[in-house]
């Protein structure tokens, strides 16, 4: 029974009556309602927890259950729930509010069945089942066990009475002019805004409290508009809006345009200045001024670009101003705005297109630097963008100065990148923009089927990518740059990797896409894909593949290097213990147009149930190793592999396989005065890297001892200048130092050719030493774990656990020497951790060795060919040293005839060096050498030689470095007092004497009768050198005679 005094219904009527009129704001009603009764809700349970302790419970003569709230007693029936007697008068509220004290005044409590119904004043009303109320019913069992309140907050809405009872009736215009109109009304009761409305359409709104007009600008000249305003406040809006005024602009009045702002100006070159303003109201046409005169008129547009043509000069100040003009006259000139010519044009680089999956692509830059210099520099880039080159171009004459942007190297995935500047261009006096576009129009073709079944819990199966080939020669494109999509994602979703993902049965098709951004290809592939829960006893659930971690074919890091040892296991379970019979399991592999069928070994009876982690137990699923024999055919890239079974179970992939695998290397034991380097056993450092490394050809060769000192970085900068005088560039060069196995064991230039190590005296000198080192030549940082720490994002990514340690993943790992599967935490590789942090272990873990595997194939060297044996080539001249306290030390030059070399400097810097010659002046840039556990700035650069170099000078950005030659003054010294015994070079039987005082350092190389080279001796002093320990019978002996800075060549035929 519901029960309402007089006054309450007269409020309801109000509260219904309102309604029809009233504005909702739904989000205040519903929160201000939901805090009222969440905090009913808790004080009631609040109360039922007192009651739970019959310490707090009174029982009165009536034998009723009763609680103190207050100092008043309160009624509880069965539930603990609190019950409200009638008042003594209904209005009063006091027994509500002593328990609901923190009820505003403006909600209304009225008794309801010994509960009470709230309802506030402004917006509710008490239309039930569809109103804005508040109910507490002690006895409504119906509810919910943990409530007895319910809120209804369908139709709240303010009360009429509290918003303005109409809009303004006065509307009325105060002014017109040719673009704007001035608006005027009376206040009206209640309103705090007023609504503006042009043409039906809100256009501002107005405070009351401020003015009550309102200027409506940026009109069109004699035009009608239509106006209305609307009376509103913070409940909402009168019911109607004013009546609508009629107001028509004035014709454009026929005066000159105002004074515009000062322009903004941009330099954009020696002699291009950029001149931008904005748009004057009434202008037509405008007037551009430099240094006070007219250099531009009848102008359209709101820029202009003065030039050369106009007579703007370099490194020079100029004052500009803007005058705004209709056919009635021009404005005053606006003020001045200050611009300064640059001394030199800038080149910016816009690579365009160009795949991030790919290394970089290459450039030649030269851009003129003075009247008669050209400075030339290599850079590469490998993301899109526009990149400031960061050197000025010499304005050498009207058209500007010269540069051009020449491709030298392509990306190495098969790419093609075109530049608009690949002959030389002048600047025209402003900065340019040269343009690297890798856009490359291909085709894609699939050497799997396109209708792929998988059952549902084959959970970790990747979508093999079709083969992407250039049009221009169809030469293959090796990219990951692929857009991949499911028609049906309820049926099976693909990753940004292509691993799909069962989702419920049915039938969806991926469609592959190469990258657009990157490659112009018309027609995608798409595959059909079918979910099928087939109820054979036996399920094929995954396949691994690998040659040192085993993962699933084309998941993330996994890649094999081609032609070597393989291992492949299918994983197959019994769906339940009814049938565990393993069916036979074949595997297929197709490659070069040759197909192989084997027989994978299986265990006789299949797991019972789904493989929920990797398995290091061999015999528990089947496998196949795939010997080098087979590999040489058949494990190469774009191989198909299938594995099938004779219960009709198939699985077809492409695994990832790299293209080169070969290293070429030289390993250079030294001695000292105090021990010699053990004798490297060839065979252990073979299966050693391709255990470790994603390589499968190793060609090792030893060279003779080399005196070496027992501090690493001595050494390493010796095995680096042996490596440039004895190799084309294609092999890499470690050192073995005797000396003590602690400290620091191993130096290495990252990214670059060569290393040092200690020798076999040291016990992990090659499965930790030589594998971290090498890695370091191959690009790689430290790993984290054992004191390290690393800034590469994955190392603190969530990949697998111990990821931020370097810890291996769980994946199995394959032990080629055994033929065998091993756990990541096994003995044998003695730590579970990646070769690159200090942990002392022997394997990579996949994350580094795929980067091992991808700068493998960026580099051509890595292909499949034993290193180039080249008598002789250009001269050049090899420019190297090091920076200490701001001063440059630089070894004696040298120049060699062996084949150039890539640049081995890897950082970037601030550093060039001025080669002054007999030929002319060039700069080059300085690239610091990066070697770990070292901050040591060395440098080493080759460059065409030239007859005579007059001067070497290095720079630090525009500031010149000071120079010294190591050595120079200790040999001037001991010059002064000596004769030489010839005037340039002569071999007089096993001795070679040459003209000291003038060349102090001799550099002598025995080019062999086979085309290999070694380096007999490096900036040797003294006059004589004694070769009496080297076979000299045949080929060339070149001689390298240096002043320091300069460098002559002899030679003499054996």
């Amino acid at each position: 029974m519901k029960i309402k005094i007089l006054s309450v219904l007269v409020m309801s009527a109000l509260t219904m009556t309102g309604q029809a009129h009233a504005k909702t704001n739904t989000p205040y009603f519903e929160q201000t309602s939901q805090n009222i009764y969440q905090k009913i809700q808790n004080k009631l349970n609040d109360i039922k927890s007192l009651a739970e302790n019959s310490n707090n419970i009174i029982v009165g003569e009536d034998k009723q259950r009763y609680i103190e709230i207050n100092n008043t007693r309160y009624r509880l029936n069965s539930d603990n729930y609190l019950l409200f007697d009638f008042p003594s008068s209904f209005t009063d509220e006091s027994s509500f509010r002593n328990v609901f004290d923190f009820i505003p005044p403006e909600w209304e409590l009225t008794w309801n069945d010994l509960g009470v119904v709230i309802v506030n004043t402004q917006f509710g009303n008490y239309d039930y089942g569809n109103g804005c109320l508040i109910e507490y019913m002690p006895a409504a069992t119906q509810l919910d066990a943990d409530t007895r309140v319910i809120i209804e907050t369908a139709s709240c809405a303010w009360n009429s009475n509290l918003l303005p009872s109409h809009s303004p009736a006065s509307l009325s215009l105060l002014e017109a002019t040719h673009d704007t109109a001035t608006l005027t009304w009376d206040k009206v009761e209640k309103a705090d805004l007023y609504k503006i409305y042009r043409d039906g359409m809100m256009v501002a709104q107005s405070s009351a409290t401020k003015s009550l007009t309102f200027k409506d600008i940026s009109l069109s000249s004699e035009t009608r508009y239509s106006y209305q305003i609307e009376a509103c406040n913070q409940y909402g809006c009168a019911e109607e809006k004013s009546a609508t005024l009629a107001v028509e602009t004035l014709p454009t009045p026929e005066v000159i345009p105002n004074t515009p702002p000062p322009p903004s100006l941009i330099n954009n070159g020696t002699r291009t200045n950029i001149v931008n303003w904005n748009i004057t109201s009434g202008a037509t046409h405008y007037q551009v001024f430099r240094n006070g005169e007219i250099i531009a008129d009848d102008l359209t547009d709101v820029s202009f670009v003065d030039t050369a043509a106009t007579g703007v000069t370099q490194n020079t100040q100029y004052q500009y101003a803007v005058a705004a003009c209709n056919d009635t006259g021009c404005s005053v000139p606006s003020q001045t705005a200050d611009v300064h010519t640059s001394a030199m044009d800038k080149l910016a680089i816009n690579v365009k297109n160009i795949d991030p999956n790919t290394n970089s692509v290459g450039v030649n830059i030269r851009s003129q630097y003075t009247s008669n210099q050209i400075f030339s520099e290599n850079k590469s880039y490998s993301k899109k963008g526009i990149y400031d080159y960061g050197r000025g171009i010499y304005f050498s004459q009207n058209d500007g100065g010269k540069y051009w942007v020449q491709i030298n190297r392509q990306p190495t995935n098969g790419q093609i990148c075109q530049s608009d500047s690949h002959n030389y261009k002048r600047t025209q006096g402003q900065n340019v923009v040269a343009v690297l576009d890798c856009l490359t129009p291909a085709t894609l073709t699939s050497l799997v089927p396109q209708q792929i079944t998988l059952h549902p819990t084959q959970t970790d199966f990747y979508l093999s990518m079709p083969l992407l080939h250039r049009v221009a020669d169809g030469k293959e494109i090796i990219t990951s740059s692929y857009i991949m999509t499911s028609s049906n994602e309820k049926v099976v979703t693909i990753s940004k990797n292509g691993k799909l993902i069962p989702q419920a049965e049915g039938e969806s098709i991926i469609t592959v896409q190469a990258n657009p951004e990157y490659y112009d290809v018309a027609t995608p592939i798409t595959y059909t894909v079918r979910i099928n829960a087939h109820q054979q006893s036996v399920v094929l659930q995954n396949v691994e593949i690998g040659q040192s971690t085993l993962l699933s074919p084309r998941s993330e890091h996994q890649i094999i290097a081609p032609k070597a040892k393989t291992m492949v296991r299918a994983y197959l379970y019994a769906q339940d213990a009814s049938d565990t019979t393993m069916p036979a399991v074949n595997m297929t592999l197709s490659a070069n147009g040759q197909t192989m069928t084997t027989a994978m070994t299986c265990p006789t009876e299949a797991k019972v149930g789904l493989f929920d982690a990797p398995s290091y137990d061999r015999a528990e699923t089947c496998y196949s190793i795939i010997d080098e024999q087979t590999a040489r055919t058949f494990i190469d890239n774009n191989m198909v592999m299938n594995i099938s079974t004779d219960t009709g179970l198939s699985m077809t992939t492409m695994p990832k396989v790299n293209i080169h695998s070969t290293l070429n290397l030289k390993l250079v034991p030294g001695y000292n005065d105090r021990s010699q380097a053990l004798a490297p056993d060839i065979d252990a450092f073979s299966d050693t890297i391709k255990q470790a490394y994603p390589l499968s050809t190793v060609n090792i060769s030893v060279r003779e001892s080399v005196e070496t000192p027992s501090v690493l970085n001595q050494s390493l900068d010796i095995v680096e200048k042996i490596r440039k005088l004895e190799t084309d560039g294609l092999s890499y060069f470690y050192g073995l130092v005797p000396g003590g196995c602690y400290g620091t064991i191993g130096l290495a230039f990252v990214g670059g050719t060569s290393a040092v190590g200690r020798d076999a005296s040291c016990s992990p000198y090659l499965r930790s030493v030589f594998v971290h080192e090498l890695g370091h030549n191959f690009g790689l940082n430290h790993a984290p774990g054992c004191g390290k720490t690393s800034s590469e994002a994955f190392w603190h990514s969530d990949a697998w656990e111990g990821v931020d340690l370097g810890k291996h993943s769980p994946s199995p790992l394959f032990d080629r020497t055994n033929n065998n599967v091993i756990s990541p935490k096994d003995p044998s590789i003695h730590s579970d951790s990646d070769v690159m942090n200090y942990c002392i272990g022997d394997r990579f873990t996949q994350y580094n060795y795929s980067k091992l595997a991808r700068h493998i194939n960026a580099k051509s060297w890595f292909s499949n060919t034993t290193t180039n044996l080249l008598q002789t080539a250009e001269p050049t001249l090899m420019i190297s040293g090091e920076i200490v306290d701001g001063k440059v030390w630089i070894d004696p030059v040298i120049m060699s005839d062996n084949a150039m070399y890539e640049d081995n400097g890897t950082s970037n810097s601030t550093f060039t060096i001025l080669i002054n010659t007999t030929d002319g002046a060039v700069m080059y840039p300085v690239h610091f050498n990066e070697i770990d556990h070292s901050d040591k700035k060395t440098f080493s650069l080759q460059i065409p030689a030239s007859a005579h170099i007059n001067a070497i000078k290095m720079f630090d950005g525009e500031h010149e470095v000071t120079i010294e030659i190591k050595g120079l003054k200790e040999q001037k010294t001991k010059a002064i007092d000596q004769s030489p015994r010839t005037n340039t070079v002569e071999l007089s039987g096993s001795e070679v004497i040459w003209n000291h005082v003038k060349y102090p350092w001799l550099t002598v190389v025995h080019i062999k009768a086979d085309g290999s080279r070694q380096a007999l001796s490096i900036n040797a002093t003294g006059g004589s050198v004694d070769l009496s320990g080297y076979d000299l019978t045949l080929g060339t002996l070149s001689f390298s005679l240096s002043n320091g800075i300069s460098s002559v060549m002899k030679t003499e035929q054996l």
